[in-house]
């Protein structure tokens, strides 16, 4: 927990440090719903089902010039799912579980835009922090959170545009994610730790709006027309 608190306020420090280089920098909310699914083992009496969740969180821009932005936040993300056991003789579903993980993410994403400052695409990393993970059967529910790794890396890719209202923008993201870490930290059989090797992948629709700081703004939609 000491450790999360000191990332935290690093992340917080970074913002507030770049907020004050000049007025390139935007902060804002998000929130979004996703589809993930796990990839890697998977159970050999069995399948694991779709994954359904949500995000929410704040944001922070910084714009390097008219083509190019840095983008972070931070995000708490909810995931839901669900592992289906069938007998292995009639080939029949024996038993099932619900599964749930809770988590801060924190993306560290370079974003490059078109020439009129409307659309972008973005490429780059999330960590994420596990801070809750259980399977809930009908009568009671396994814990597995001294299973799964402290930090969780992810390549990310996303498109996006915005939408101005005044000074602010809405801005609307769908984002692909590809765990690059695997998930359990344990002994890799099924049997023995209840969770095989497994990384996260997932899409990630995201919408939000962001409040330019400063005087100067290079998040401005323009006009590209030209005679």
């Amino acid at each position: 927990m000491h450790k999360r608190r000191v990332f935290t306020l690093g992340l917080c420090f970074f913002i507030f440090s770049f907020s004050n280089i000049s007025g390139q920098s935007a902060v804002g909310i998000n929130l979004g719903l996703n589809n993930a699914k796990f990839s890697g083992d998977q159970p050999t009496r069995g399948w694991i089902g779709l994954n359904r969740g949500f995000t929410i969180g704040g944001n922070y821009s910084y714009r390097l010039s008219q083509a190019f932005s840095l983008q972070t936040g931070i995000n708490w993300d909810r995931i839901t799912g669900s592992y289906h056991w069938v007998d292995t003789t009639d080939l029949e579903e024996k038993d099932s579980m619900e599964y749930e993980i809770r988590g801060v993410s924190i993306p560290l994403n370079v974003a490059v835009w078109t020439e009129n400052g409307r659309f972008y695409v973005t490429a780059g990393i999330r960590i994420t922090s596990p801070s809750y993970f259980k399977g809930h059967h009908t009568d009671y529910s396994v814990d597995f959170k001294d299973e799964v790794r402290k930090y969780l890396f992810s390549a990310e890719f996303s498109a996006g545009f915005i939408v101005p209202l005044g000074t602010s923008h809405l801005f609307f993201d769908l984002i692909y994610s590809q765990g690059l870490t695997d998930l359990n930290r344990r002994i890799h059989d099924f049997e023995v730790s209840k969770f095989p090797r497994t990384k996260i992948f997932s899409v990630r629709f995201q919408m939000g709006i962001r409040f330019p700081l400063g005087a100067e703004d290079r998040f401005t939609v323009t006009k590209t027309n030209k005679q």
